[in-house]
This record gives C-alpha cells, structure tokens and sequence, in this order.
C-alpha cells in the first residue's frame, strides 16, 4: 500500500480541472441535446462564384440541395468536398486511406 502514497495529493491537485472538464462536457452535452431550431440558416453563408456555376454539374445541385438542407449545410459546400474528393465523382476508386465514395469517407 505504500505505493500508492502519491496518488490522494496528485487527485487533490488535479481536482479542480476535472470538475471544470466534467461540467464543461456537460454543458456540451446539454447544448447538443436542447440544439437550436435545426431550420435556421446558418451563421455563415456562400455566393455561388462564376467558377462554381461554370463547374458544378447540374445533375449533382440538387443532391447537394437536399443534402444541404437536411444537415444544416451549405450546399456549396458539399459540391466543393465533392469537386476535391472526386472531381465530381470521375475518380471514385478507393484511396490509399481507404476513404471510399463519392466524397471519399472513410467507413
């Protein structure tokens, strides 16, 4: 038992910052579980550049549309993971990583 000696004085000290981890994540947790009303828009938002319109296939926009509005996201945002991933799913081989699809997520 005389291993142990150390342990109550490095808990006393280190007391303090679990209690303010423990009620950060709850807080957290609250926030996550109380949300926000899902149909706002978002703080942030993206104009659609005369690259993207000349870029994006049309057959994706609506994709990303509904994706977009479900998830709370920008739309263009998704077409731009879309474009880097895969350009725009011309290369939907599976990576070195692994990540696999047409955004290349890892499963």
């Amino acid at each position: 038992m005389n291993k142990l000696k150390w342990l109550p004085p490095i808990l006393l000290l280190l007391s303090p910052f679990l209690v303010i981890g423990l009620l950060f994540v709850g807080v957290m947790f609250l926030g996550a579980i109380i949300g926000g009303n899902q149909n706002e828009a978002p703080m942030y938002s993206f104009d659609m550049s005369e690259l993207a319109e000349n870029e994006i296939p049309s057959e994706f926009i609506p994709y990303y549309q509904a994706a977009g509005t479900k998830y709370g996201v920008n739309w263009l945002l998704l077409a731009s993971i879309h474009r880097q991933e895969t350009n725009f799913s011309q290369n939907v081989a599976v990576s070195s990583a692994g990540a696999v699809g047409h955004t290349q997520v890892r499963p």
